[in-house]
């Protein structure tokens, strides 16, 4: 889920196909252990008007899934059909959003108890688990949306957590670079430019912590 949509089994990667099937695929995860109704997946996959067929394609898109997670080595048993749905497993499986938040909640945890150096530790683990923007190739589908924003909205918090326990751990100018790419790509992110307002001025660059200060005043006039 910390990337591209994708899959490994026992024997290898699975073969997921098209945006449809990662879109499928993408709803169970997040949904793991639950009963996901027909109806529900139908309107995830056809949000606007779903065609007269959708709920054979869904039961062929199923299969197919199915079909590949066994080719990867999974259970055959992973994902169930019960009575008006599906259900994806969760016991014998992982899922990387799941490491990643509770990775994200011990960083935070740690830092509050002031254990800047293992709050900075278990933020560097979080943030290892990405590849890449959240559902990338289906984070705007209507489906998937919300939990992609969140998501990424957690990375960030992730990255101002890394940043003020390596700020309280002395080491100001370790996470300048990471601060300025995250400040120009979420120029609203007010805590991001602060943080690296704070670090640009510890690690004794000055000129340019008063220039971000500017930017922050501005934004907020």
């Amino acid at each position: 889920m910390l990337g591209p949509l994708g899959a490994v089994g026992p024997s290898g990667p699975v073969t997921l196909g098209g945006g449809k099937p990662r879109v499928l695929l993408a709803v169970l995860v997040m949904r793991a252990g639950e009963f996901v109704s027909r109806s529900e997946l139908v309107d995830a996959l056809w949000p606007e008007a779903p065609p007269a067929s959708a709920s054979e394609s869904l039961e062929s898109y199923v299969s197919r899934l199915r079909t590949a997670l066994r080719a990867s080595g999974a259970s055959s048993e992973t994902l169930v059909s019960v009575p008006g749905g599906y259900r994806l497993v969760r016991d014998g499986n992982r899922f990387d959003h799941e490491l990643f938040i509770a990775l994200s909640d011990g960083a935070r945890t740690a830092l509050t108890e002031g254990d800047a150096e293992g709050a900075s530790d278990i933020a560097t683990q979080a943030l290892a688990l990405w590849r890449g923007p959240a559902l990338a190739g289906i984070a705007e589908e209507r489906a998937v949306r919300p939990d992609a924003a969140e998501l990424e909205d957690r990375r960030l918090a992730v990255i101002e957590t890394r940043a003020e326990a390596d700020l309280a751990a002395g080491r100001p100018a370790e996470m300048i670079a990471q601060l300025s790419a995250d400040a120009s790509r979420n120029p609203t992110r007010e805590r991001i430019r602060e943080l690296l307002m704070v670090a640009l001025y510890r690690a004794g660059r000055q000129t340019e912590a008063l220039e971000v200060y500017r930017e922050i005043r501005n934004h907020l006039i």
